[in-house]
């Protein structure tokens, strides 16, 4: 085969290829919804960003942190969540270290409990210090032009890593969201 025609091969391969990726499978850019000084908080715990995009039919939801722990559970009992508001409910994203892995939940904040809505898919990638929760927007009832803003009031924190001890539970390091998302 000429070089020519391996070339005009290469790029019809090529072309198939992005044929096949299915149609919405790419996520949109990360709008960054939040960001906090790095080291202000203890390693591990040091909370410096909040973004989030829609991802299909999610919610992708992604938290930074600055000094990432290889094994999170160096902080027993921890939670890193995002408290938001969507059509007014109130709803918590949580990523919370269990024994071998870490585990993402949402929750419907209710008065003064929670009721847990499911499980979430996510990772945690403690190299780049990047933890993603992907929420179904069914889930809290977002659909095209639905606003998700912080449950906070613009100058509280609803971005926070805090610890149970007991009864009692202390925040490592917090964040607040300043910038709302719309769902597009």
């Amino acid at each position: 085969m000429t070089g020519k025609n391996l070339a005009r091969a290469l790029t019809a391969l090529a072309l198939a290829a992005t044929a096949l990726l299915p149609t919405g499978a790419h996520a949109a850019p990360m709008k960054v919804l939040g960001t906090d000084a790095a080291l202000d908080g203890p390693p591990g715990a040091d909370l410096v960003s909040l973004a989030a995009a829609k991802h299909g039919s999610d919610f992708h939801i992604q938290i930074g942190l600055a000094q990432a722990l290889p094994q999170q559970g160096s902080y027993p009992g921890a939670g890193i969540e995002w408290a938001f508001e969507v059509r007014g409910r109130t709803f918590l994203a949580e990523a919370h270290p269990e024994p071998g892995a870490m585990r993402y939940t949402l929750f419907e904040i209710q008065g003064d409990s929670l009721r847990q809505v499911e499980i979430l898919e996510g990772s945690f990638d403690t190299e780049s210090g990047l933890i993603d929760m992907y929420v179904p927007l069914a889930s809290i009832g977002a659909r095209k032009g639905t606003k998700i803003s912080g449950a906070g009031d613009g100058s509280t924190p609803d971005v926070d890593i805090h610890q149970h001890a007991g009864p009692a539970s202390r925040e490592l390091d917090a964040l607040t969201t300043t910038k709302d998302f719309v769902v597009r």
